[in-house]
């Protein structure tokens, strides 16, 4: 009989690697006499986990007991394969019996297979190695500060502000019967479900396509709309998305001092309430509601995942209070990484949990979730939740560059050029960075800027070029509504508040 075939070990490998834990152990011991006595109790699912909390630093007797579990199917689904790479990290510590059991397994595999074994074995132990890494750029709650809620222009949230677009479009930036928050994560195919797939979005209106875009982007101290990441989109939302940038929000704001936030835009028809929906797109109207009733019968988290999301992006879809976050807290707590990612931004964007939120932000961005790694980044770098922190900012950043996220590449390359810690300033990684993203950045006021820090730093300078660009990031942010005075301000410094000749090597 054979051990294993191809397609068992790819998925075995990609569901071993993002084994994390739900929650972040502060003691290991305390943690190991927990999941003991869970063990002996029988309570198996509890031990499960608390074990894998203790897996997450240095522990052979954790390893060997997940081991124990997975073979026998104790609070789980057995496996040879997940129980042979936890038993091979214990005998790496020659912990108990566990060299006689990997060998005993390894036995049992077929002599073509076991390059992969070992493979899927070192693939295995390298993602735990990441894990220990990652906990060493954990965010740090500021636990008192955890009741200071944003006010927006003396409101409490954002619902009632407006986007304006040239397409005719005048939307809420909340959905529709209260619901705000949500939305797919990761393309199309995120609304694919074992349930039912349905063709695409254009295949389900008959006519004329409408459009629908959802976008994440960060809100500035100014109220301006920088950094927009589309979410997930249908039609054409090209201007939508260009227009969108010059829209200006309420200013958000902390004991009276202006803050970054994050939010979320729905415009189109995912902006729309039920009765319109009916009246000008029954066909898709029908078509979906079909879907979120098949997916409502389902247990897979991927499909409990789904649904919240189509019931987040689509007010229209008949929904309980309440029932969106239970889905998506389901679906996170069973390991769904998009679903862990999308409760934590909703949870942070509408100021519920900031603890909970910013916990399941970081346990997506250590499953290497970009948009999780970027607004971890994010949050570590100015959120009044969190201990601010350049260093594991930067680290977060680069970790989301290196799936090419656009502006987490923009954002290292601001610390590299003007981080308050002398040691993570890199002009040369900061140019090379800026270069590479010349082409989608030309538009943005901040790039022009970091440009202009980069051309003051460069060995030599070169002021003239440092000047020519703060004056187009000044002209662009005006374009956007930004506030330059700070930049002005810079500029007015270096130019006597007019135009002057700049003699390379005075300045």
């Amino acid at each position: 009989m054979r051990f294993l075939n191809n397609t068992v070990i790819k998925a075995l490998i990609t569901s071993f690697i993002f084994i994390t834990c739900a929650s972040n152990a502060t003691d290991n011991v305390a943690t190991i006499k927990k999941a003991d006595r869970y063990f002996l109790e029988q309570k198996y699912n509890l031990a499960l986990n608390e074990y894998l909390v203790a897996a997450e630093t240095v522990s052979p007797k954790a390893y060997y007991q997940l081991g124990v579990m997975h073979y026998k199917g104790l609070g789980t689904a057995a496996d040879n394969i997940k129980a042979l790479v936890w038993f091979s990290m214990a005998a790496d510590f020659n912990y108990d019996n566990s060299v006689e059991i990997v060998n005993n397994l390894i036995a049992n595999v077929q002599p073509a297979e076991k390059a992969e074994v070992t493979q899927l074995i070192k693939s295995s132990q390298e993602a735990l190695a990441r894990q220990l890494v990652y906990r060493n750029y954990a965010p740090i709650i500021i636990e008192e500060n955890l009741s200071n809620k944003l006010l927006f222009d003396d409101m409490p949230d954002l619902s009632d502000a407006n986007i304006v677009t040239d397409m005719g479009f005048s939307n809420s930036l909340s959905m529709n019967d209260g619901y705000s928050g949500g939305g797919l994560s990761g393309g199309a195919d995120d609304m694919g479900s074992s349930a039912e797939s349905f063709e695409s979005e254009s295949d389900a209106f008959p006519e004329e396509e409408p459009y629908f875009l959802i976008a994440d982007y960060d809100v500035g101290p100014d109220g301006s709309i920088r950094n927009i990441t589309e979410v997930k989109a249908s039609g054409d939302v090209k201007s939508v998305l260009f227009d969108l940038s010059f829209n200006t929000l309420p200013k958000p704001t902390l004991n009276d001092k202006n803050v970054y936030f994050v939010n979320r835009t729905y415009l189109g028809i995912a902006s729309y309430n039920k009765w319109r929906m009916q009246r000008d797109y029954n066909y898709f109207y029908t078509k979906m509601r079909k879907l979120t009733s098949k997916l409502d019968d389902s247990d897979s988290p991927k499909d409990k995942y789904n649904q919240a999301m189509a019931l987040l992006n689509f007010p229209w879809l008949k929904q309980e209070k309440g029932y969106v976050d239970q889905l998506l807290k389901a679906a996170a707590e069973h390991g769904y990484v998009m679903a862990k990612y999308e409760y934590g931004l909703k949870l942070y964007r509408e100021q519920t949990d900031f603890k909970q939120a910013v916990h399941w932000i970081f346990e997506a961005a250590k499953q290497e979730h970009s948009h999780a790694q970027y607004r971890l980044a994010r949050i570590l770098q100015d959120s009044p939740w969190v201990v601010n922190d350049e260093n594991n900012a930067l680290f977060w950043f680069e970790q989301a560059s290196e799936k090419d996220h656009l502006p987490a590449k923009l954002k290292t390359a601001e610390i590299k050029l003007v981080a308050k810690d002398e040691q993570l300033i890199d002009v040369d990684g900061a140019i090379e960075i800026l270069a590479d993203i010349a082409e989608p950045q030309a538009d943005n006021p901040e790039y022009h800027y970091l440009q202009a820090m980069a051309h003051l730093k460069m060995e030599p300078r070169q002021l003239a070029k440092t000047v020519e660009y703060l004056e187009s990031a000044i002209k662009l942010g005006n374009e956007f509504n930004w506030d330059t005075s700070a930049w002005q301000k810079e500029l007015d410094s270096w130019t006597s508040s007019g135009s002057v000749t700049i003699v390379e090597g005075e300045f």
